[in-house]
């Protein structure tokens, strides 16, 4: 092996070890517990916005049914991660972030069958990310009340799926 070559090696070597980190990083950081609190909320406020969509602008009834359980369940999921965010004292927005105002606008210009595969569609893969934030929170989570609130919030969100998913279904999509 020439020494250009070696070289060749140990760079490629120390650019996988810097990428290894920056993920490391990167993981670390999706468990800050502000970013966290930040995208659990818009998500509540994003399913109550549009479970009250829903209500308007369904067709089908299991679709309507499920906007109402989705803002009721989301407020009180709200709600209580309001009280952490007091007594931790973390950062709680109190609007939803560009993209989520995006897709009420977005799903704000569907009525009937339309509305009702886009929304249940928005809510299976909404519901997905959620839960993988939410099981990553709860394993790997530094503050303790989170990590509790993530893991006791967990059931409601699979069950979210899980209804998305059959809702779906029925729609025929």
């Amino acid at each position: 092996m020439t020494i250009r070559s070696s070289r060749v090696l140990v760079f490629f070597g120390i650019i996988t070890a810097l990428i290894a980190l920056g993920y490391g990083a990167a993981r670390a950081a999706a468990l800050n517990d502000n970013d966290f609190v930040r995208k659990a909320s818009d998500g509540n406020m994003l399913e109550v916005a549009l479970g009250e969509l829903a209500q308007q602008q369904a067709e089908s009834r299991d679709v309507k049914q499920f906007g109402r359980e989705m803002a009721r369940d989301h407020v009180i999921a709200n709600n209580k991660l309001l009280e952490i965010s007091k007594k931790d004292n973390l950062a709680l927005p109190i609007d939803m972030d560009r993209e989520e105002h995006e897709m009420v606008r977005h799903l704000s210009g569907l009525k009937g069958r339309d509305f009702d595969r886009e929304y249940m569609k928005h809510m299976i893969e909404d519901h997905k990310e959620d839960i993988q934030m939410f099981e990553q929170m709860s394993k790997e989570g530094a503050n303790p009340d989170l990590k509790n609130y993530a893991a006791e919030t967990l059931p409601t969100l699979q069950e979210h799926l899980r209804m998305a998913r059959d809702i779906y279904k029925k729609l025929g999509s």
